[in-house]
């Protein structure tokens, strides 16, 4: 959970960190009081949530791989679950496709000057 939490920081800190360097203070926070000033309390908790979601999102599928590599290795011989090893690396790659381009989708706003 450690390392999936600190990826999820960093690539929320990044976003905000390109967002001022590139759009300025004044402009990076206008964007959450749009497109009404009471929005900025919505805005925020999804601010919050992003990071929350990126960090779940790869720990819960990386942790059901290795639970079901566990009960396979139990449950059938040998060779089920080096297939299931194999089935888990894809499934790991897919993932960290996922984070990646949803990590690209919220940076994308940032380098947006208007």
């Amino acid at each position: 959970m450690n390392t999936t939490v600190a990826l999820a920081l960093v690539s929320s800190f990044m976003v905000h960190f390109m967002a001022l360097k590139n759009q300025g203070f004044k402009k990076h926070f206008k964007h959450f009081f749009e497109p009404f000033a009471p929005f900025v309390v919505i805005n925020l908790m999804e601010e919050i949530t992003k990071p929350l979601t990126l960090a779940f999102r790869l720990f819960g599928n990386i942790l059901a791989g290795e639970i079901l590599l566990e009960v396979l290795y139990f449950l059938v011989p040998v060779a089920i679950p080096m297939i299931w090893i194999l089935f888990s690396f894809v499934i790991g790659l897919i993932q960290a496709f996922i984070f990646t381009i949803l990590t690209t989708s919220y940076l994308a706003p940032s380098f947006t000057e208007d």
